[in-house]
């Protein structure tokens, strides 16, 4: 009866598993939500793969595992798909995909919860039984970059000199910021962030002693049906306490012109990756300039579907 709470029980109930995935939307929701929160845990099955066969191997998996998996790809997957390599420091040693078939599932919808397990009564009871623990184990931690000022300065001014010769005209410069030694308690950070910045796209992952925490507005990709959807962000405001202060925000982000072309720039970019998977002539871009409000921010959001092409598997 109470949601949650239920959730908190579920995921503190969750991360005693070595391996579990929570996918919380906060109870957004539009016409291609799927649940309010799934979590899966524990392992019946497991595949990890590095960047060569790493596809071939999931639709392996794949077949072999025709219920629920869930797990990542990571970025450098590219470089099986991509005449591209990469040689930035890994100081994470992800696999660069790993999925599972998990021993158990819950997913809630609305006020409904569905178990799938071979014993969902003990998994109720196990979730039931929790009592909430707020762990506090929070310490200083120090952020370092990889880059330093003058190197990303001298980085920022090789990409406008490539922009100015046309050899790219668009580019996502990424820096990382790390910290070394660092003690948190994962939960209790994730259960933080998820309050303070409730997102439709909320995630938390646990392989082992690794973790993925996040908190996300942007569908990248999703499949429902043989129909592909992506919702690409560009453009951001502030939101404010004062009504008339926060419409104002919304009402610029809706006619900033800079805003709006980097939006139609990645529109073009998800219309062109989308028709490598999709059947000739079904690429649509369903919304454009969407204006979404979230805790923080407003986000200018665009849709754009295609109908998958049926020489590709769910996997390529």
């Amino acid at each position: 009866t109470d949601l949650r709470q239920f959730k908190q029980k579920a995921l503190q109930w969750a991360a005693s598993f070595e391996v579990f995935c929570c996918l919380d939307s906060n109870q957004f929701t539009d016409k291609y939500s799927k649940f309010n929160l799934l979590i899966a845990a524990g392992v019946k099955a497991e595949i990890k793969a590095q960047a060569g066969s790493a596809f071939e191997e999931l639709e392996e998996f794949r077949s072999q595992n025709p219920g629920w998996i869930n797990g990542f790809l990571t970025y450098d997957l590219k470089n099986e798909i991509e005449d591209l390599a990469s040689g930035n420091i890994d100081g994470l040693h992800f696999p660069k995909l790993y999925f599972f078939a998990p021993e158990h599932l819950l997913i809630i919808k609305g006020n409904e919860a569905e178990i799938i397990s071979d014993a969902p009564e003990q998994v109720f009871e196990g979730i039931n039984s929790q009592k909430i623990v707020q762990n506090a184990l929070f310490r200083r931690i120090e952020l370092k970059s990889r880059f330093s000022k003058e190197e990303y300065i001298d980085s920022v001014v090789k990409i406008k000199e490539h922009i100015s010769r046309g050899d790219i005209y668009v580019t996502n410069f990424c820096q990382e910021f790390y910290a070394e030694n660092a003690v948190i308690d994962p939960s209790s950070v994730f259960s933080k962030l998820n309050h303070i910045s409730p997102n439709p796209f909320s995630s938390f992952f646990k392989l082992k002693d690794k973790y993925v925490l996040c908190a996300s507005p942007e569908r990248f990709l999703a499949k429902r049906g043989n129909q592909l959807i992506s919702q690409p962000i560009k453009g951001t405001s502030k939101r404010y306490a004062d009504p008339q202060e926060d419409d104002l925000s919304k009402q610029k982000l809706r006619g900033h012109i800079k805003e709006l072309q980097e939006n139609v720039m990645i529109v073009d970019l998800v219309r062109n990756d989308l028709t490598r998977s999709a059947k000739q002539g079904t690429v649509n871009t369903e919304e454009l300039f969407g204006i979404y409000s979230f805790s923080q921010v407003h986000q200018m959001i665009s849709t754009v579907v295609c109908e998958k092409s049926d020489k590709i598997s769910d996997v390529q």
